[in-house]
C-alpha cells in the first residue's frame, strides 16, 4: 500500500505533515510493502493537479475540489494533525485511530457523510 503525505519540508518519516494539502511544499509516499520513502518537490507544481499512483493520503485538511479527484480516483483520504510527524500519521493511520476525511471534516468543517462529497470544504 502507499501512503502520501503533504509535508512542510523534506525530512524523510520525520517531516512534519503540512497545515493543507494545498500548502504542502512537498509530498511523502510512503510504500508499507517495501518500506521505501519517495518524496515528491511541489515547489513549481500544485499537488492537486499531479498524477500519482497511491492508496491512501493522510492530511489535515483538503479542498472540495482535490477530495472529489482524488475520492473519484479510489484514493482514501484520511484526517492527520497539523505539525506531527510523518510518522506519527502513519502510525495512527495504522492503528486506525484516523478519521476519514469525506466523513469526518475537510478545511475544518463539519459534514456528514450522506451529503456529497467535498460537502462543506474549501471553495477550491
Amino acid at each position: 500500500m502507499k501512503l502520501c503525505i503533504p509535508i512542510e519540508q523534506p525530512a524523510e518519516l520525520n517531516s512534519v505533515v503540512a497545515r493543507h494539502f494545498s500548502d504542502a511544499a512537498s509530498l511523502l509516499i510512503f510504500d508499507t510493502e517495501t518500506m521505501e520513502t519517495q518524496t515528491i518537490d511541489l515547489q513549481n507544481q500544485h499537488a492537486c493537479g499531479l498524477q500519482i499512483e497511491i492508496d491512501v493520503l493522510l492530511t489535515p485538511n483538503m479542498g472540495k475540489g482535490a477530495l472529489a479527484r482524488f475520492a473519484d480516483q479510489g484514493i482514501r483520504i484520511y484526517a492527520c494533525t497539523t505539525g506531527q510527524s510523518a510518522n506519527d500519521a502513519m502510525t495512527q493511520f495504522g492503528r486506525g485511530e484516523l478519521p476519514e476525511l469525506v466523513k469526518a471534516r475537510c478545511c475544518g468543517q463539519s459534514h456528514h457523510h450522506d451529503q456529497p462529497a467535498g460537502g462543506g470544504c474549501c471553495q477550491h
